[in-house]
């Protein structure tokens, strides 16, 4: 199989690694560790109000969106395919 174009969406080609300790071993699986690590990332408590509301959200989406990935600016150029960046 030969990719033949990219498209990275709600993504950005820049190194991310800020919350690397409050997401490290969250999958999203676990509601309450994955609103353990939110908390200490966001440094306050999710109010009452506001975690049905966040429970109701895909969790593993949003642990996989806050994991640390590794920067691309140096390999996108690199490609020699299509690639859409949004």
């Amino acid at each position: 199989m030969c990719l033949l174009s990219l498209i990275l969406s709600a993504a950005h080609p820049f190194e991310f690694e800020d919350n690397q300790e409050s997401f490290q071993n969250i999958d999203g699986k676990d509601p309450d560790a994955f609103v353990k690590a939110l908390e200490a990332f966001l440094g306050e408590k999710i109010t009452p109000e506001i975690l049905p509301l966040l429970l109701t959200n895909n969790l593993e989406a949003f642990a996989a969106a806050a994991r640390p990935r590794p920067n691309m600016e140096e390999m996108l150029p690199k490609l020699n395919i299509q690639c859409l960046l949004l």
